[in-house]
């Protein structure tokens, strides 16, 4: 009898334990702040049984990690994606999130690994290669960043530019831009990369003028990118990361104005512009 008993108790526990993990992956999957994602992803993790079997449970620790990672959490995050891994390696999508993690963290090497594994299970998407190819343009491996972008381009076949502007921008920093102006040519509108890549490559040739023009739309544009990044409340890592890039563009501006042309003057909100002036 009290073997029996001991079973019945042990066999109701469970049932409750899968009752608590299904009940708050349910809920989860309702909610659509990340904040509310989290806590009942995290509830169901921490109620998990064996019966409720392993797929799951690498869901539940998938879509944590997603939910940390919108929360600008990319270390909690990363190790959530990894627990999902090697519960099921074939969820492609958590190579991807895992990438991005890696990225807001300033890890390319693993970022790195993380998208290549991602473009390898999804050959045909276009944003795995263009986040690839941001990666190790960030890292410095401009052919790999171009070779990422061209893998872009052909699963974007000709119906989304920013891979050939992507790839103009890595062959722009490689010296070659014969082909870099080709990718632009006929482009009434370019990202701020591609008018920095279009300016570099005039520059080169001596198109001063028309760099400086090209130089100036593309700060501009990175100002209004940036203010509504901050606007918006994006994790501040992805500002970062942005504002990095307008200033690397700003110093190539930089050294091909002479000294007495630098003023900055003060702009409305009490920062210096970035219009060019002569004494």
């Amino acid at each position: 009898m009290l073997r029996w008993l001991t079973a019945v108790l042990a066999c109701a526990a469970a049932a409750q334990t899968t009752d608590a993990f299904l009940a708050n992956w349910q809920k989860a999957q309702t909610r659509e702040s990340p904040d509310e994602q989290a806590v009942y992803y995290a509830r169901a993790i921490a109620a998990w049984d064996v019966s409720d079997g392993t797929a799951l449970l690498a869901d539940a620790r998938f879509r944590l990690g997603q939910a940390d990672y919108e929360l600008d959490l990319a270390t909690a995050a990363a190790a959530q994606l990894t627990a999902a891994l090697k519960l099921d390696p074939g969820i492609g999508q958590a190579y991807l999130a895992r990438g991005r993690a890696w990225v807001r963290k300033r890890r390319w090497a693993a970022a790195a690994r993380d998208l290549s594994a991602y473009c390898r299970l999804k050959p045909g998407d276009e944003e795995g290669w263009l986040e690839l190819g941001r990666v190790e343009d960030a890292a410095g491996r401009l052919r790999s960043a171009e070779s990422a972008f061209s893998r872009a381009a052909a699963a974007a076949d000709g119906s989304d530019p920013r891979p050939s502007w992507a790839r103009a921008a890595a062959l722009s920093r490689r010296g070659r831009c014969a082909q870099a102006l080709r990718l632009l040519a006929g482009s009434s509108s370019l990202s701020e990369a591609a008018l920095a890549a279009r300016a570099r490559c005039e520059a080169r040739d001596g198109g001063l003028r028309r760099a400086l023009v090209d130089y100036e739309r593309a700060l501009a544009g990175y100002d209004r990118r940036l203010l509504a990044l901050r606007r918006s409340r994006a994790a501040p890592v992805d500002i970062s990361l942005l504002a990095a890039e307008a200033a690397a563009v700003r110093a190539e501006r930089d050294r091909l104005i002479p000294p007495p042309l630098r003023r900055k003057p003060r702009s409305s909100h009490g920062r210096a512009g970035d219009r060019i002036y002569a004494d």
